[in-house]
């Protein structure tokens, strides 16, 4: 059993442990790989949408196991610049140019509102088949679809997520495991 490494300083119930989000991990790489080796794909690409899915993404790229080649492009979004505070969705320039018979990889953290997975997939959408993978869904209403398949970890409330990436107001995303923040 991992340790966890950091205790937030707000108030918060823990969601998934090192151990869970390990077993997440490893599920999600085998999943997603077979999807790829079905498919015949040769080689994929993946983006890591940053900063949130840095961890997630670092871990789940070393456990995958699909026979196609990879190249990683790391694409900076941004939805919230302070906890509960939304702003407007921004996604960072990228430029794709694929071999034949390539897919897109598309990693992200959290799959809560599908407004980022959705604006990202739609600069990808005529280069190749696009993939999304998430290490947590939350349960939001109204979430937007993307039109490719999204395999996702854990499930989740829809709550404030901290840990593994995630994070309130730029601190913890160190954490190994994720809570929810409990509001004062």
């Amino acid at each position: 059993m991992r340790a966890y490494n950091k205790t937030p300083d707000f108030n918060h119930r823990v969601l998934f442990t090192p151990d869970e989000v390990g077993v997440a991990i490893a599920d999600l790489a085998r999943r997603i790989s077979a999807h790829v080796d079905e498919r015949g794909y040769a080689h994929v690409h993946v983006i890591p949408l940053l900063q949130g899915a840095l961890i997630f993404s670092g871990q789940l790229i070393a456990a995958l196991s699909f026979k196609a080649d990879i190249s990683i492009e790391a694409v900076v979004t941004s939805k919230f610049r302070h906890a509960n505070q939304p702003e407007a969705l921004r996604v960072d320039e990228f430029q794709l140019d694929l071999p034949d018979d390539s897919a897109i990889l598309i990693l992200d953290d959290v799959y809560d509102t599908g407004e980022t997975l959705c604006a990202v997939l739609k600069r990808c959408a005529t280069f190749a088949p696009t993939i999304a993978g998430v290490l947590i869904s939350k349960d939001v209403p109204d979430k937007k679809v993307p039109s490719c398949p999204v395999f996702s970890g854990l499930d989740a409330p829809n709550e404030w997520l901290v840990g593994f990436g995630m994070d309130d107001d730029g601190a913890y995303r160190e954490l190994n495991y994720v809570v929810g923040k409990i509001p004062d």
